[in-house]
C-alpha cells in the first residue's frame, strides 16, 4: 500500500506513534523511551519536538491524546 511518504518518513512516524503511547501509559523515563524506540536522547528529543510541536516531557505532563493522524498534523 502507497503511503505518499518515503520509508524513512514511515518508520519515524512509526516511532513516535510509539512513543506517545509510552508516555501516556507508562513511569518510563524519557531516555528510556527514546532508547526502546532506537533513538538517543538529543535526537528523540529534537525529532519528538518537530513531530508535535512540544518536547516529550510536555506532551506526557500534559496528558495528550493526539490521536492517530497527529504526527501528519505537525
Amino acid at each position: 500500500q502507497h503511503t505518499g511518504e518515503s520509508f524513512h518518513q514511515y518508520v519515524i512516524r512509526i516511532r513516535m506513534e510509539r512513543a506517545c503511547q509510552l508516555l501516556r501509559t507508562t513511569n518510563l523515563t524519557i531516555q528510556e523511551i527514546g532508547e526502546r524506540i532506537g533513538f538517543d536522547l538529543s535526537h528523540f528529543r529534537r525529532d519528538f519536538k518537530r513531530a508535535f510541536g512540544m518536547t516529550p516531557a510536555r506532551y506526557r505532563t500534559a496528558g495528550f491524546d493526539r490521536g492517530p493522524n497527529a504526527f501528519e498534523a505537525a
